[in-house]
């Protein structure tokens, strides 16, 4: 191994070259662990949660599939790009796009927080997701919820970290949250008494859980506790300046209301 120490006795072309060529291994190294971002390669790099989320979000032999993911690869199209998607656990696909690792992350609920690291721009909404409360059926936390906040006073909810559902119950600070890392454990915990409540995305949660029995003894409680749009959130990280962002939205929004995107969104958003 060379002694950086010998540098000064190198001319100063060997020097150069010397450091010309440890760059670009960084480079090469950057480019191998690293995503590759949108650019004139016309991939555009998208972060998701793994868990998956019937008709909006899931894998099936190792494809994306869903109505999010018809939309982005619809209005990809229209950029002459594609679309590359890495499915991690939800708090490491808000990590990638805080760093600028992936040019956005898809489903996600704008906060003021998120605001300082993504860009949320209303031509790329996704959906409007319910965000709901579910108890056991019959259950007397499940009589109490009216819509108002308030009513959730000393009960136990449950909830997937890191999710947003916007409006106050993101701040509510008598809250009784009980994180979890993913959704597919809140029925268990609801059925074990060890929450009171969950607290979910509806269309995602009700499409994970299709066809299993544990439905049966669970119930949605209204009114839901928020709507709020789902966007593709563009890292401010990645975009350095960029137009892509802007762009995309033009793109997302003309496909989303052309007859094929209308009909997707038929299909997928049916209760």
């Amino acid at each position: 191994m060379m002694d950086f120490s010998t540098l000064s006795t190198l001319s100063a072309r060997g020097a150069a070259r010397l450091l010309t060529a440890l760059a670009c291994a960084a480079l090469l190294w950057a480019a191998w662990c690293l995503p590759a971002l949108a650019g004139p390669g016309g991939v555009l790099v998208v972060a998701r949660g793994d868990i998956p989320s019937p008709p909006l979000e899931y894998e099936q032999d190792g494809e994306v599939l869903g109505l999010h993911a018809d939309l982005l690869r619809g209005a990809a199209a229209r950029l002459g790009m594609t679309v590359e998607f890495h499915s991690v656990p939800w708090v490491r696909a808000l990590h990638l796009a805080r760093v600028g690792q992936v040019d956005a992350v898809s489903f996600v609920t704008r906060t003021p927080e998120r605001e300082a690291d993504m860009l949320f721009l209303e031509g790329n909404v996704l959906h409007v997701a319910r965000s709901v409360l579910v108890a056991l059926r019959g259950s007397a936390a499940a009589r109490r919820w009216t819509g108002d906040l308030a009513a959730l006073a000393g009960l136990r909810v449950g909830l997937v970290r890191e999710v947003a559902f916007g409006g106050p119950i993101d701040t509510a600070p008598d809250l009784r949250r009980v994180e979890v890392e993913s959704t597919q454990t809140l029925p268990g915990l609801l059925l074990r008494g060890r929450v009171d409540l969950a607290l979910v995305k509806e269309r995602s949660f009700l499409g994970h859980f299709q066809g299993d029995p544990v439905l049966e003894r669970l119930v949605v409680l209204e009114p839901p506790v928020s709507q709020e749009p789902q966007y593709l959130a563009f890292s401010i990280a990645a975009a350095r300046g960029g137009d892509l962002p802007l762009r995309f939205a033009a793109a997302l929004a003309a496909f989303r209301a052309s007859p094929q995107g209308r009909a997707l969104a038929a299909r997928a958003l049916v209760p």
